[in-house]
């Protein structure tokens, strides 16, 4: 068996959690962007749907 223990690092323990908080705040930003983008694309889809206005229910 190859000995890969002199490759290990230990992790630092001290610290993680500013990094934890900015990694949740860019995830719940994400999270909001896909929202947006998927209510824009599916605006843009309903309005290229609708030639008519009669087929769009009236509006």
């Amino acid at each position: 068996m190859l000995d890969l223990s002199k490759f290990e690092r230990g992790r630092p323990v001290a610290g993680n959690g500013p990094r934890m908080r900015s990694n949740i705040a860019a995830m719940i930003l994400l999270g909001l962007l896909v929202f947006v983008a998927t209510e824009d694309f599916s605006r843009l889809e309903q309005s290229n749907l609708c030639f008519d206005k009669s087929e769009c229910g009236g509006h």
